[in-house]
């Protein structure tokens, strides 16, 4: 199945006080893909259901929602379950590689579960055959990224949990996941990209990526502000990143840094890497960055772990 929009300005509210309730959601048949697409100058999807809310979905193949809007106005995805069900601002679970995109230079994204587990941005693939890259990103449109993403729920979600080592809580900001028997899907990645003027970037619930995951949070030059409350979590070679580049910069985490079979956390700031040539430039500038929890990882019984 497929959605597209185009338009100036989007404004969808659903209410469902007995049951699930979906904002936009395409489904797709065996092995077909879904995709839903939206190109609007302003978005505003408020969903409330007893059960199940869901603003943007997409299910069964090759799941993809994007949203793009207009650099001037904002996304706003509020969600809230109002019952026992699960909260999802934005969800692509399928066989395929399920994604998601928001492309905005304001962003919004409110998930609330009153009795259940509530996700900013859902992406999984539950097939062993799916090939790609599982991910949520989200990014700047033409201007600076003001992106405010939170997710509030009230129980864990059983699914997420392998051992006692991997405390994820009710709440994920970010969640994705790959079929851990998948050979052809490489990682499953959350990744939040700003630009290199001011960025702002206020997180609020768990950034969680499993089997072969990516937690990125890049700023780019400029004096950009991170604030994470919640952990990072990923496992099996799985990497932790908050980069906010050259410029006056603040980065603030109020939770843990987790490393699960390998992998590394990392912080930088008034650092500049050329991927290209290997070369290191430093600012003069000020930045603060502060730990309020700890960086930790684990080897269970491959890879090389450190912090």
């Amino acid at each position: 199945g497929e959605t597209n929009i185009t338009t100036d300005t989007l404004n969808v509210k659903v209410l469902h006080e007995n049951a699930n309730a979906n904002g936009l959601k395409t489904d797709g048949y065996g092995t077909n893909g879904s995709t839903v697409n939206v190109e609007t100058g302003s978005l505003d999807l408020d969903v409330t259901g007893k059960i199940d809310a869901t603003g943007m979905a997409v299910g069964v193949g090759t799941a993809t929602v994007t949203v793009d809007t207009s650099a001037a106005a904002p996304a706003r995805i509020n969600v809230e379950s109002t019952g026992t069900g699960t909260a999802y601002g934005m969800s692509a679970n399928g066989s395929g590689a399920g994604t998601n995109i928001l492309e905005a230079d304001y962003a919004e994204i409110n998930a609330k579960a009153d009795s259940g587990t509530a996700y900013g941005m859902y992406a999984r693939s539950n097939s062993s055959q799916a090939s790609g890259v599982v991910v949520n990103e989200i990014r700047a449109n033409e201007g600076a990224l003001n992106l405010a993403l939170a997710a509030e729920g009230s129980s864990a979600d059983p699914s997420s949990m392998s051992g006692s080592s991997v405390n994820v809580s009710k709440s994920c900001a970010m969640y994705a996941e790959k079929s851990y028997s998948s050979t052809a899907l490489s990682t499953a990645e959350n990744r939040i990209t700003g630009t290199d003027s001011a960025d702002t970037v206020a997180l609020t619930g768990n950034l969680f990526a499993r089997n072969g995951g990516l937690n990125a949070v890049r700023t780019g030059g400029g004096q950009d502000s991170v604030t994470l409350n919640g952990e990072m979590y990923a496992n099996q070679e799985g990497v932790n990143l908050i980069d906010a580049g050259l410029g006056e910069n603040t980065v603030t985490v109020n939770g843990d840094m987790r490393i699960q079979n390998g992998g590394e956390n990392t912080i930088t700031a008034g650092i500049l890497t050329d991927d290209a040539t290997g070369t290191v430039t430093r600012d003069t500038a000020d930045n603060s960055i502060t730990v309020n929890g700890g960086m930790s990882a684990r080897r269970e019984y491959t890879g090389a772990a450190h912090s």
